[in-house]
């Protein structure tokens, strides 16, 4: 079809005429509207692109064309042109798709057989103006309930737009109790559908995760009920080496932000041991670039898996609270291990280590516990023969 398509943009009257004899003898046969819709995702040329999509407006503009197409094929160009409409980056190409879907919606939407394009179009506009939107707040609670509840397949257009339309109205929704009460009820149907999008379109993943972070920043009551669920599910995703590492990289970003806004939290439910579990396992992978490694990036578009675990850990120390155990044989066993150290590391710890190791073994030194305050002596003893 391609081929055809090129034979009608030359400036030579016999080779358009022929183009035009071979589109006639094309149209006679059913998988000719699929085929401009293929040139129209995967065509390189961009006035290819535009004259199948203008083919199509015009093959289709009346419903029965339309509706002599059977239900596969019409639910195959709807999924199809709005991911290239999304896609499309040459404006007169994608505002011709956009009039081949206005055609389509025009035919669809008297029975409402394309709820797809409304979602869509809703996403487009609430990024533009949430504060537009948020006065239909019951409307819209309805429908994110509707749609959320009774979708069977997650990996959709539909489940897609859907969270992309509740992701922008998040900084709009606070004094609207029923859409906060709407938003938490629906996250676990949203991890879901994050989830089970995460190995097949990363790019979709990375966007849906993004309902998280404003939540978060805007919304965080409607997390913290959830906060279990949702770092669980961030961890299977980053701890998985099959995932895009960009997935990785937002999985472990959300993490780090719950770690910054309810450290305690995250502490509360015990978290924190499978988180750095998980971190370690990131910053043991090899790097791409041995010689321009960096553990700390100021720009999150130069992340990698490495420096994201290596920051979100530096976050756990700043924003957990430390943890201190009331075994009085556990502490000493922790500073009998400080004394072993220092023979076997003493060149380490003497440059790097020193005043931490001092500092902590000194405050317990006046531990009033005998056993403590003994092993902690002894490991004082030990720092002075070995690190002096």
């Amino acid at each position: 079809m391609e081929e055809i398509l090129s034979k009608l943009l030359v400036a030579n009257s016999k080779v358009i005429q022929e183009g035009t004899k071979e589109l006639k003898e094309a149209f006679k046969k059913p998988e000719a509207i699929p085929a401009l819709c293929d040139v129209i995702v995967s065509s390189a040329n961009p006035q290819i692109r535009q004259s199948a999509a203008v083919l199509l407006r015009r093959k289709l503009g009346k419903k029965r064309q339309w509706s002599k197409l059977n239900v596969d094929t019409r639910n195959r160009i709807k999924q199809g042109m709005l991911q290239a409409l999304v896609n499309e980056q040459e404006k007169l190409v994608k505002n011709s798709i956009a009039q081949f879907i206005g055609i389509i919606g025009k035919h669809e939407f008297p029975d409402n057989t394309w709820p797809e394009l409304g979602m869509y179009t809703l996403s487009i506009m609430t990024e533009i103006s949430q504060s537009s939107y948020i006065v239909h707040a019951e409307s819209f609670a309805i429908l994110f309930t509707n749609i959320l509840n009774n979708i069977t397949e997650l990996k959709t257009n539909l489940a897609y737009y859907t969270v992309t339309t509740m992701k922008n109205l998040v900084p709009v929704i606070g004094g609207h109790q029923h859409m906060i009460n709407i938003y938490h009820s629906l996250l676990p149907r949203v991890l879901e559908i994050i989830s089970s999008t995460s190995q097949e379109d990363d790019k979709r993943t990375c966007d849906m995760f993004e309902i998280l972070e404003e939540l978060i920043e805007y919304a965080v009551a409607i997390v913290v009920p959830h906060i279990r669920l949702i770092i669980d599910m961030c961890l299977q995703i980053a701890s998985n080496n099959s995932m895009a590492k960009s997935v990785q990289i937002k999985a472990v970003s959300v993490v780090g932000w719950l770690i910054r806004s309810k450290g305690k939290v995250v502490q509360k439910h015990k978290l924190v041991e499978p988180i750095i579990d998980v971190l370690i396992l990131l910053m043991a992978q090899q790097p791409d670039d041995e010689g321009n490694e960096e553990y700390f990036l100021g720009d999150p578009d130069q992340f990698t898996s490495i420096t994201v675990a290596t920051q979100t850990l530096d976050l756990i120390a700043l924003h957990v609270p430390a943890e201190k155990s009331g075994d009085i044989y556990a502490q000493k066993a922790a500073y009998l291990s400080l004394a072993v150290l220092a023979e076997g590391c003493a060149e380490r710890i003497r440059h790097k280590y020193l005043e931490p190791f001092l500092k902590c073994v000194c405050s317990a030194i006046h531990n009033p516990n005998p056993v403590v305050r003994n092993a902690a002596l002894f490991a004082l003893g030990q720092f002075a023969e070995h690190l002096q």
